[in-house]
């Protein structure tokens, strides 16, 4: 989280991860209005270091190694300003890239499926994911002794 705080005395905390998906780079914002392309996996993504770009903006250098972003200090207001409705729509658009939902979406307008089928194959995958978490909880875990895990190891 970038914690920002600004001369009219507002604060924001900005989650990395928002950050990184509203980037200013020509690779996220686009070569122009309206061609903002959302980057897909960043929720785990996370800020290494901070760079100033003379007195005016940052650099935001990320672990997955994305660092073409000048944050200008207007940006970082903007999108602490405007964080609550940029982050729904965020969420919205990876939503809509969601693979199963597109999946859903085409099965039912093609009448593969129907709504009720698709329903009860949801139902059953998640119980069978909810046995399969219970049977991991449950199960001991290995604990090697010391020459166990040594075996195999030389030293010269």
């Amino acid at each position: 989280v970038l914690e920002i705080s600004f001369d009219d005395g507002s604060n924001y905390k900005l989650p990395a991860e928002y950050l990184r998906v509203y980037s200013p780079s020509a690779e996220v914002a686009g070569p122009g209005p309206g061609q903002r392309k959302v980057p897909l996996g960043q929720e785990g993504v996370n800020i290494d270091r901070i760079e100033p770009v003379g007195n005016y903006a940052v650099v935001l250098y990320f672990d997955d190694e994305h660092n073409t972003g000048i944050y200008s200090w207007e940006t970082l207001y903007n999108l602490g300003k405007h964080y609550d409705d940029l982050w729904a729509q965020y969420l919205e658009e990876l939503k809509k890239r969601d693979p199963v939902v597109l999946a859903t979406t085409r099965v039912l307008a093609e009448k593969v499926l129907t709504r009720k089928q698709i329903d009860k194959i949801y139902k059953e995958a998640k119980e069978e994911v909810a046995a399969v978490e219970k049977f991991a909880d449950d199960s001991p875990i290995a604990q090697p002794s010391i020459e166990e895990l040594l075996a195999g190891v030389y030293v010269a």
